[in-house]
């Protein structure tokens, strides 16, 4: 690795916020304002752009935990009697 390669590493580092996706670990340093991402099973292909200010980093797909299906995510009203054991 060249001197110029480690030093373009390096400059997203420390990450202020991580993320992955299933081929991808994407991290944001606030103070350089970089967003980089590497191949997470090679530790290669380092990409690394300047993004201005992130504050949260998300990553959506396919092959990410999909949400659950309505029936999960409809709201009933709480039961009229509650017990505390």
């Amino acid at each position: 690795m060249s001197t110029h390669e480690c030093a373009g590493l390096l400059a997203g580092l420390p990450p202020d916020c991580l993320t992955v996706d299933q081929d991808r670990l994407y991290w944001t340093n606030g103070l350089t304002s970089f967003i980089s991402s590497v191949d997470k099973r090679t530790g290669l292909d380092l990409v690394s752009d300047v993004a201005g200010s992130v504050s949260s980093l998300l990553a959506f797909g396919d092959n990410l935990q999909p949400f659950p299906g309505k029936q999960s995510l409809s709201i009933t009203s709480p039961p009229k009697c509650i017990f505390l054991l």
